[in-house]
């Protein structure tokens, strides 16, 4: 049987087999970098911004100065950081040697293994190493993960957040069923790791981890009385995880109404459902290939059941809830995509801020590959773990054929590509999206036309600039998000410097004199009130108290991480002693 000739290869094998599946995969990216996806000059422009930040000395760039030809973005305020900051360390790793795009392409490739071994953990709970790392390598390289994710949409981010997602499942069930306290550790860090990586991948993953938490208990329980401490452990390690993150979504979700953050929801989530195209004369759209690929997840994961009900040698009871579970929560969130439960994004739900429907996608993809694990590794009938298996095996080499076909057809093209890429106005002026504008600016929201938007700012950019009142700039300076501006002023005079306006900036005179700062012109340029007479005036970024909140609660947070850390590893060398 299929299923069984697994056991005439050795694993070192199978893991030279799967890596080559992984690096076929994306060899476009390795050898070329990356040339196409709808967010791609985005991030392009950040990673850009953030490696000359990095290289200054500086940590956690909130605020990105040379943003919009210079006038500064707030982005790191609201957009999670491990991506990009993931990419400069790929960087540094490489030591600048290598171009950002190709930097881009391997960042995304040591995502998929890290993705792909975080998977391995999670399905070693339910099979033997061999099959856990070829349906790793299925998840690394998942057609959501992979194709629509990154190939075609460049959601970097999102992209990202698959390493987690495996961990956060395999921590709630190792919390609860064992006694490695490691695990207390690697949940606390997965589930921090998912918050700064992609907050609406969080909010969509976090309520299926409570309910399958729910289970756990719940089976475990009915073996042997479940540890209370191990519900503590587990509320805890969870609570730790949020805080850690603090640093990030605090700042995020206080100061969101600062941005023009209409422009994120230019498209009503209710237009992003799946099938209400639904035609196979538009099976090329992007809408189309993801109403194909929840189909096909959706098919496979009750084929799975229905063959557990028609095996002679059913699965086991306690298997089955999880089976059942996995299968739901599958339905659940196709039915969700396909604008059947659209009150759960209604206001004043937070799920309303996920923009699209069909990000859902992500739950599906991880639940039909848990689904095949837990069926497989259960049924004992062979007859049945071969079928499901061939088929499995059948639907990875279609998805696989489709994403090279889709990836590789650039290769040709390859120079023009890059040419194009680096010749876009949103990396060539490092263009933030226009969310990132501050709220109530009169530049134009007209959609895809950012560079425009910046008018007679762009290739013109000045460091100060008087606004009204008799005055002159004697001389002005910059640095980064540093200025110092001499002002003679004659009368009371409004004096503005070439950023955006957001909480945040200071400006003291000679004096140390601190002045008010406001949001002058049309535009919501930075802007400060002198006096009569000569004026040293320095302006630069400060630490809101949004992020001073996240900061100590992040802070306070890690303490109690390595605090717990400490404790459980004196524990551990105690109970060697003793052994």
């Amino acid at each position: 049987m299929l299923f069984f000739n697994l056991n005439q290869f050795k694993f070192r094998y199978l893991f030279i087999f799967c890596s080559a599946i992984i690096i076929i995969a994306f060899f476009p990216l390795l050898a070329f970098g990356v040339r196409s996806g709808h967010d791609l000059p985005t991030h392009l422009s950040w990673f850009l911004s953030v490696r000359d930040i990095f290289s200054s000395g500086f940590s956690y760039p909130r605020w990105l100065s040379d943003q919009m030809d210079g006038m500064g973005a707030p982005t790191f305020y609201f957009y999670p950081p491990f991506s990009t900051f993931f990419s400069v360390l790929v960087d540094l790793l490489f030591l600048g040697k290598l171009p950002p795009d190709r930097v881009i392409g391997i960042s995304a490739f040591f995502m998929s293994v890290l993705s792909a071994a975080a998977f391995f953990v999670w399905a070693r709970n339910y099979t033997d190493k061999k099959i856990a790392i070829l349906v790793s390598t299925f998840y690394a390289v998942a057609p959501y993960h992979l194709l629509c994710n990154f190939y075609t949409r460049a959601a970097i981010a999102e992209y990202a957040a698959y390493i987690w997602i495996p961990l956060i499942f395999c921590g709630i069930l190792k919390v609860l069923t064992s006694d490695k306290k490691k695990w207390v550790l690697i949940l606390a860090l997965s589930v921090a790791g998912i918050f700064l990586t992609h907050l609406l991948t969080a909010m969509l993953v976090g309520p299926i981890a409570f309910v399958y938490s729910l289970l756990v208990a719940f089976s475990e329980n009915k073996v042997s009385k479940l540890d209370p401490k191990k519900i503590f452990l587990l509320v805890f390690s969870s609570a730790i995880g949020i805080g850690m993150s603090a640093l990030y979504f605090v700042p995020a979700l206080s100061l969101f109404d600062q941005i023009d953050s209409s422009m994120l929801f230019q498209v009503a989530i209710e237009q992003t459902a799946l099938f209400s195209e639904f035609s196979l004369a538009n099976f090329a759209k992007f809408e189309m290939v993801l109403s194909l690929i929840v189909i096909i997840y959706l098919s496979f994961s009750i084929y799975c059941l229905i063959e557990c009900k028609m095996s002679s040698a059913r699965i086991t009871k306690a298997s089955g809830y999880f089976a059942v579970f996995w299968l739901l929560v599958a339905a659940l969130a196709t039915a969700a995509m396909a604008g059947k439960m659209m009150f759960l994004f209604q206001e004043p739900s937070p799920l309303r801020k996920i923009q699209f429907l069909w990000r859902i996608l992500s739950v599906v993809e991880f639940s039909a590959i848990t689904l095949f694990l837990v069926v497989i590794s259960n049924l004992q009938s062979s007859a049945a773990r071969s079928r499901i298996v061939l088929l499995g095996v059948l639907i990875f080499a279609s998805f696989f054929l489709l994403q090279n076909f889709s990836s590789y057809k650039f290769i040709k093209k390859e120079k023009n590509d890059r040419t194009e890429l680096f010749g876009k106005e949103m990396v060539k002026y490092r263009l933030s999206p226009t969310e990132y504008f501050p709220a109530g600016t009169t530049l134009s929201s007209e959609p895809g036309a950012i560079a425009h938007r910046l008018g007679a700012h762009l290739e013109t950019a000045f460091i100060g600039q008087v606004e009204s009142g008799d005055a002159k700039i004697i001389t002005a300076t910059r640095s980064g998000a540093k200025f110092l501006i001499k002002v003679d002023a004659r009368e009371k005079s409004i004096v503005s410097i070439h950023q955006f306006y957001f909480p945040g900036w200071n400006a003291v005179d000679e004096k140390n004199t601190v002045l008010p700062v406001l949001p002058v012109t049309a535009d919501k340029l930075v802007g400060f009130e002198v006096l009569p007479g000569v004026h040293q005036i320095s302006i630069e970024r400060t630490t809101t108290n949004a992020e001073a909140k996240g900061n100590w609660i992040s802070i306070i947070s890690f303490t109690l991480f390595i605090l717990l850390a400490v404790y459980f590893t004196v524990q551990f060398q105690k109970k060697r002693k003793i052994a």
